[in-house]
C-alpha cells in the first residue's frame, strides 16, 4: 500500500454509482491506495461495491421530498447520516472523499467538510444535480463529463473547475468482441441488438421492444434485453405468451453485471440517455438508439443527448432498428462519431487530480 487513503461516494442509480467504481478502482491500481465507498445502508451501492470487492460503510440518507413536509423529515435523517460518516472518516482519515453525485453522497461529503478533509466532486450530466450544486462551494475540485454544466455552477466557484470526461471502467474499454460474443454463443457475422434501461429499467422501453422482438428475430437479429429486475418477470411471461420462452436468440435478464460482455457483443445498442451509459458506448465506438427518461431531474438526459425515438412504439423501434442494420455506411459513420467523442483517458485525468490533492 502508498498510504493514500481516499473514500468515493455516490448512489442512488448506477449512473452515480458506476463512476464512483471506476474511479475507486483506478486509485486501488494506480495508487495502490487503500479505499473506502460510502453511501447508503442496504442500497444498490452496497451491493454493487461489495461485487467489486471495495470495502463499504453504509450511513442513514434519503432523498429530499422537494414539493412536501417530509422534507424536513428527510433533512434530519441526512444531518444524522452526516454525523455517522464523520465519525467514520475520522477513524479512517482520508486524504481525500470523492463523490459522484445522488443524494447518498451528500451526508458523507457535508461531513468531509465539516472535517476539513480536501474533497472533489464529479457531475455527469450537462444538467447538475442538487447535490453537486450545493457542494461545490466547499469542493477542492470540480470535474465535470460536460463543459456545458460549467455554467450552471455558481461563477464563483468555476476557477475550480475541470473537464474531465465521464470515467468509465477499464473493463468497458478492453473487452474483446470475440470474446464476449463466445460467452453468449454468438457468430462472429450475427447481427447484435443490446437494448437496456439502466439499472432500474425501463417500462416504456421493455413495452416498445417486447413488440419488436419477432420482427427483429425474423430479421435474424440476436437480442440481449437487460429488462431492470422489477420488471424482468413481466417481460419472461410476456416472451412466454409470444412463444418466445425457448428462443436462444433472445436473452432476458433482469441485470447485466458484467455489462462489458454485452457491449462488447454488440453491434447496435437501445437505451437511456443517461450520463454513464453513454459514456460507455461512446468509448466502445457503438452506434445507438437512445430514449431519454422524461421526468430524470431538470431534463438531464436531454441535455445529454436528443433522443433518437421521439414517438416509442414498438412499430417505430422495429422500423429505426431495420434501418439501420441495413444501412451499413450509416452504422460505420454512427461508429466513427461515436468513438470521436468518447473519452478513455477521463479515467485517469480524474486520478491525477485526486492524487495532487492527496499530496497537498
Amino acid at each position: 500500500m502508498s498510504g493514500l487513503r481516499f473514500v468515493v461516494t455516490g448512489g442512488g442509480t448506477g449512473g452515480h454509482i458506476y463512476p464512483a467504481l471506476a474511479i475507486a478502482g483506478g486509485l486501488a491500481r494506480t495508487a495502490e491506495a487503500e479505499i473506502l465507498y460510502m453511501g447508503g445502508k442496504d442500497s444498490t451501492e452496497e451491493r454493487l461495491a461489495a461485487k467489486a470487492g471495495f470495502d463499504f460503510i453504509g450511513v442513514e440518507t434519503c432523498p429530499l421530498h422537494r414539493k412536501s413536509l417530509a422534507i424536513f423529515k428527510d433533512l434530519a435523517a441526512n444531518r444524522r447520516g452526516s454525523k455517522e460518516a464523520a465519525e467514520i472518516l475520522r477513524r479512517f482519515a482520508p486524504q481525500v472523499v470523492i463523490g459522484t453525485g445522488g443524494y447518498a453522497s451528500w451526508p458523507v461529503m457535508k461531513a468531509a467538510v465539516k472535517l476539513g478533509i480536501h474533497t472533489m466532486i464529479h457531475e455527469q450530466n450537462a444538467a447538475p444535480g442538487l447535490s453537486n450544486r450545493n457542494l461545490a462551494k466547499n469542493a477542492d475540485k470540480i470535474c465535470l463529463t460536460f463543459a456545458a454544466a460549467g455554467e450552471l455552477f455558481a461563477a464563483r466557484h468555476r476557477h475550480k473547475i475541470e473537464i474531465t470526461g465521464l470515467p468509465v471502467r477499464p473493463s468497458i474499454i478492453e473487452a474483446q468482441r470475440d470474446q464476449a460474443r463466445e460467452c453468449w454463443q454468438i457468430g462472429p457475422s450475427e447481427p447484435v441488438l443490446v437494448v437496456t434501461g439502466g439499472s432500474q429499467g425501463a417500462a416504456s422501453i421493455n413495452t416498445a421492444m417486447s413488440g419488436a422482438w419477432k420482427p427483429l428475430l425474423a430479421d435474424g437479429l440476436f437480442i440481449i434485453h437487460i429488462t431492470g429486475e422489477k420488471k424482468y418477470e413481466a417481460m419472461k411471461a410476456a416472451a412466454k405468451d409470444q412463444g418466445l420462452a425457448q428462443e436462444p436468440r433472445l436473452h432476458l435478464m433482469p441485470y447485466l453485471h458484467e455489462m462489458e460482455k454485452g457491449l462488447a457483443a454488440a453491434d447496435l445498442v437501445v437505451g437511456r440517455s443517461g450520463a454513464s451509459f453513454l459514456a460507455e458506448i461512446l468509448c466502445r465506438g457503438l452506434p445507438s438508439i437512445l430514449v431519454p427518461y422524461p421526468y430524470a431531474a431538470a431534463n438531464h438526459q436531454l441535455l445529454n443527448a436528443e433522443a433518437v425515438e421521439k414517438d416509442l412504439s414498438a412499430q417505430s423501434l422495429t422500423q429505426a432498428v431495420r434501418n439501420l442494420f441495413t444501412d451499413r455506411e450509416k452504422m460505420l459513420k454512427m461508429s466513427a462519431a461515436a468513438s470521436g467523442l468518447g473519452k478513455p483517458q477521463a479515467l485517469q485525468h480524474i486520478i491525477d487530480i485526486a492524487l495532487r490533492l492527496a499530496k497537498r
